[in-house]
């Protein structure tokens, strides 16, 4: 017989571990894939910060400004050249002010007091040929008559008696011919040059010098010593005594000549300005040398002026530098490493508290955008200010730069959007990237955190939008009281502080109104409700609420009732009361596309679920949740109210009509004879008498979803007492929570027992009773008391339990 090789039986693997191996593949698929894309976008980030903070600032330290005392010692890393504008512009007035005044010479007095000289010796002629037959008595009355009448005397103040001396003792002849060499004296000193001493104008000039640039005719300017008009009369005297005349007429014609003198020296401002503006067009820059290890600025002493453009230059070598080497910058390097280092602790610390990005995608998007939007204002607040030229400039904007920073703005938004623990997160990342920006500084750090604190603490739980402002004017406030300390220390002018602290007020206005700008775009962006819209919509002349007051009046009066008993569990917890208050006044807004087939708004006993079959009642009643849903988004309604109108239910029973329908199933008659076919009736499946839900995903919702049945299950007890409320709410509870509807949503023990108590005092003074007032009796009993039929727990719209009884009850649902 042959043999055969025994081979190990191949076992079938069932379709369960098959199935059971793929979907644990798929979810590590997902998961790495996650993994991935979270890491990607992190990265992205990182790099998007880098470039909107980083790219293309100045490099170097920290901001001073003239006159202020410098905290730290600033030392050139690299040896650099710059082209000092101050000492050059130091040098430019030196030349100017060694720029002599350029002069020219008038003789204008001169040919006037010639004119006239010669004029009066012409007539002095003529009357000495009309006097001459006449005797010395004649002859002089006649010549004292003459001077009488002549008004050159009185123009150069020339003594008559002079004059008559020179007419007595000279013929027409030798009077003519000293008359003449005395003016060609006057034109020599009048050539020469005269200046007054005595002037302002010449002795600021150098007047007390002897030397003077006068411009000649030919357009030349040479260098002439000048005589002032004390020495030009002792010239003239000189001058005088050598001619050959006799020692009266000499003496006579000294004092005639000398009122003829004046200065002549006139100031050429056109030719002046011309030759600085020459002198100046040659001076050449200077050109400052800094070695490597210089220091620039030393600590604990004054800048001045000169150290602040060294710092600039030094600033602006240093940013051409990094920009022909970007890849190799050391500090933008260091720049990248440190903001990756933040970002990752701001993700570690995610992590440690659980806080996963796909649970929460949409927040995240929020706050990277609002945080990017945030160091891109103060980025350009920064460009704006032009922090690399404030060493040209030096203006005091300069030191305004870290107060007028919008450094409050992000936090603000998300602290308003998402909470105040958002908030405060990223308030402390722009706070840190904003003091990198700004070099690094501790101090800016430390103020610009500080004063967001204080507006985060002012914006929580806001619903006004003036407090928004409020809250900024408190940042801005804080942040002057610290430019106020910062200037004290750094010795700043008192005008300077001033500046600052009016830098830091204003800025934190103008971000409380930014803020409120903001807001509208980001809530339609991202479908987040604030508590400023909230309360705007608890007007209760909203559309939706006028109809239901009109239209249903019993939906609209179980929703305030709900409203009143989940905005104080809410706060209990706490949780948003107003974000319960409006989405109760809104969950039952579906009810007005039918509002009479809910038992709180029939009032004539007439309840037409009675007259259909269980499914087609249960599918009227869900359908409620639809038409909600509609009537939210044709009103654009917030996303938060839209979840609460879909979970108000979640996924629980619609137990009346489902408990009828298995009645009816098994009540199904027998055939009427033996070989009779038999009818099938429907099965009946749960799923089809269930709210479509999903079941409560946040604790608003949850407490809302507790409420609408609490509020509707409480108007079937026939007594209200502490103890009814109290086994109807603990029945309720007890209910959903083991049909499993709080599964999706995490409220804890502690907090599901705070929410019970709160409905148990709520309701209490909800529904007390009051002290019935004598009255007749009357043949029969209260309707009421009569028509009170059997309440669903869920809250909705359910007829009695018996058929006899057609009359409603009221509903929350």
């Amino acid at each position: 017989m042959p043999r055969f090789r025994r081979t190990k039986r191949i076992q079938p693997v069932s379709s369960r571990r098959l199935r059971s191996a793929s979907r644990e593949s798929t979810q590590r698929l997902k998961f790495d894939l996650g993994q991935l894309v979270a890491a990607f976008t992190f990265l992205v980030f990182v790099v998007v910060v880098v470039l909107v903070c980083f790219a293309g600032l100045s490099p170097a330290g920290p901001q001073i400004l003239p006159n202020q005392a410098a905290r730290v010692r600033i030392v050139a890393e690299f040896p650099f050249s710059y082209e000092s504008a101050q000492l050059t512009e130091r040098l430019i007035e030196q030349s100017r002010n060694r720029v002599p005044p350029i002069y020219r010479l008038s003789f204008n007095g001169f040919e006037r007091f010639k004119t006239q000289l010669e004029g009066l010796q012409k007539q002095m002629e003529k009357l000495d040929r009309e006097v001459s037959g006449l005797d010395e008595a004649d002859r002089q009355a006649s010549f004292e008559a003459f001077f009488v009448r002549n008004a050159t005397l009185q123009t150069y103040k020339i003594d008559s008696k002079d004059l008559l001396v020179l007419f007595r003792l000279l013929d027409n002849e030798t009077r003519e011919s000293a008359i003449a060499n005395g003016l060609n004296e006057l034109k020599r000193i009048y050539e020469e040059g005269i200046y007054d001493s005595d002037h302002e104008e010449i002795r600021a000039a150098g007047g007390d010098l002897s030397l003077f640039h006068i411009q000649e005719e030919s357009g030349a300017i040479s260098q002439v010593r000048v005589q002032s008009d004390e020495d030009a009369l002792r010239s003239l005297r000189l001058n005088l005594s050598s001619l050959d005349v006799p020692r009266d007429v000499y003496m006579k014609l000294n004092r005639i000549l000398r009122h003829g003198l004046e200065p002549n020296l006139v100031f050429d401002a056109g030719r002046s300005a011309e030759r600085i503006r020459e002198i100046v067009d040659a001076v050449e820059p200077v050109v400052v040398s800094v070695r490597e290890g210089q220091t620039i600025i030393e600590p604990n002493t004054k800048v001045s002026d000169l150290q602040i453009e060294q710092l600039a230059a030094y600033r602006r070598q240093m940013r051409e530098t990094s920009e022909s080497g970007i890849l190799f910058d050391a500090l933008l390097w260091e720049r990248v490493l440190m903001t990756f280092a933040i970002l990752l602790c701001a993700v570690i610390v995610l992590k440690v508290g659980h806080v996963s990005l796909r649970d929460y995608t949409k927040e995240f998007a929020l706050s990277g955008i609002i945080i990017l939007l945030n160091l891109a204002l103060i980025r350009i607040v920064l460009e704006t200010g032009d922090i690399r030229l404030i060493g040209e400039k030096t203006s005091d904007f300069a030191g305004m730069l870290p107060f007028l920073s919008p450094v409050a703005l992000g936090a603000f938004l998300v602290t308003i959007l998402l909470g105040t623990g958002q908030g405060i997160f990223v308030a402390l990342v722009v706070s840190v990237l904003n003091a990198l920006m700004q070099d690094g500084s501790l101090i800016i750090l430390l103020i610009s955190f500080l004063s967001v604190l204080v507006g985060i603490y002012a914006c929580q739980n806001i619903q006004v939008r003036a407090r928004v402002v409020r809250a900024g004017g408190m940042a801005g406030l804080s942040l002057a009281i610290c430019a106020f300390f910062m200037g004290m220390r750094d010795g700043l002018d008192g005008m300077v502080i001033v500046q600052n602290m009016i830098a830091s007020q204003v800025i934190g206005v103008v971000t409380g109104i930014a803020v409120l700008g903001f807001l509208p775009i980001l809530e339609n962006l991202f479908k987040f409700t604030t508590d400023i819209t909230l309360l705007e919509l608890t007007d209760f002349n909203h559309p939706l609420l006028r109809r239901m007051q009109v239209n249903a009046p019993g939906s609209y009066h179980h929703s305030l009732m709900v409203a009143n008993l989940s905005e104080n569990a809410a706060a209990t917890i706490g949780a948003n009361p107003l974000m319960c208050r409006v989405c109760s006044l809104f969950h039952d807004i579906g009810k007005l596309v039918k509002p009479e087939y809910f038992a709180e708004n029939q009032h004539d006993g007439i309840n037409p679920l009675l007259e259909t079959n269980p499914s087609m009642s249960a599918l009227i009643i869900r359908s409620h949740v639809k038409e909600g849903i509609l009537l939210a988004e044709q009103h654009k309604l917030p996303r938060g109210i839209m979840d609460v109108i879909r979970e108000h239910h979640g996924t629980t029973l619609i137990q009346y009509f489902y408990d009828k329908a298995l009645e009816r199933h098994k009540s199904t008659d027998p055939p009427f004879y033996h070989d009779a076919p038999h009818i099938e009736v429907d099965e009946v499946t749960e799923s089809t008498y269930r709210y479509e839900g999903p079941k409560p995903q946040f604790r608003e919702s949850a407490v809302i979803f507790f409420a609408d049945g609490v509020e509707a299950a409480s108007r079937s007890l026939r007594k209200v007492t502490p103890q009814s409320i109290n086994e109807l709410i603990d029945s309720i509870f007890s209910d959903r929570i083991t049909d499993g509807q709080l599964t999706e949503c995490a409220l804890t023990l502690e907090e599901l027992d705070k929410i019970k108590r709160s409905f148990a005092y709520t309701a209490l003074n909800m529904l007390h009773s009051r002290l019935e007032y004598p009255e007749k009796k009357k043949g029969t009993d209260r309707s009421h008391e009569n028509n009170r039929t059997e309440q669903s727990k869920n809250g909705d719209s359910l007829p009695s339990s018996s058929p006899a009884q057609a009359t409603p009850t009221h509903s929350t649902a």
